[in-house]
Parts: structure tokens; C-alpha cells; sequence
């Protein structure tokens, strides 16, 4: 789920949920909602939540590492341009989802 990887990602950068609500601009009961109701984020805020954490959309909406490689043993680690590609079709989803198109 989108929104435990989220919590994941905030410990990892050694933030708090709140000066994560204050960098995002999204409320602290909003944040509070995904943990609460295990509801996810909307697709809107998934690029400022990626900048924050330092990661890429792919790596926020996409498997873990460990479930790419057992799933699929020609994605090994090395294999830049397929995470490229899985990377640009996150960013379209997002893009399409929010209707941005730049």
C-alpha cells in the first residue's frame, strides 16, 4: 500500500509526520487519514510527496526491489533503462490522473 511506504519513507528521511504535512502542504489530518483508514494519497500529491522523500514515483507506486527481482529475473539492479521506462510510466499515470499534461 502507497500510504505505508509513505510512513516507511518519512522514517527513513528521519522526519515526523508533521514537518512532512508542513513540506507537502498536506494537513496533519489528512496524513493522520491514510494511517488511520489505510487510504492512500491522491494521485495529485503523489509528485510533491516524491520530492520530499526523495524518491522517484516509481519507487513510491512501484514494487519493492526484492518483489521485482522474484518476480521478474531479467530486472536485475543494473538494468537502468527498464527502471527508466517504469519510472516514466508512473509519472504518466500521475499525469494522467491529475490531468496535467507538463
Amino acid at each position: 500500500m502507497i500510504s505505508e511506504k509513505i510512513f516507511e519513507l518519512i522514517l527513513r528521511n528521519g522526519m515526523t509526520q508533521k514537518e512532512f504535512s508542513e513540506e507537502t502542504g498536506i494537513s496533519q489530518s489528512t496524513i493522520s487519514d491514510w494511517k488511520r483508514k489505510g487510504t492512500n494519497p491522491s494521485a495529485d500529491k503523489i509528485l510533491k510527496i516524491c520530492e520530499v522523500l526523495k524518491v522517484t514515483p516509481y519507487e513510491l507506486l512501484g514494487e519493492n526491489e526484492t518483489e521485482r527481482n522474484a518476480g521478474s529475473p531479467e530486472m536485475s539492479a543494473g538494468n537502468e533503462t527498464e527502471k527508466t521506462i517504469k519510472e516514466l510510466e508512473a509519472i504518466l499515470w500521475i499525469c494522467f490522473k491529475t490531468g496535467k499534461s507538463s
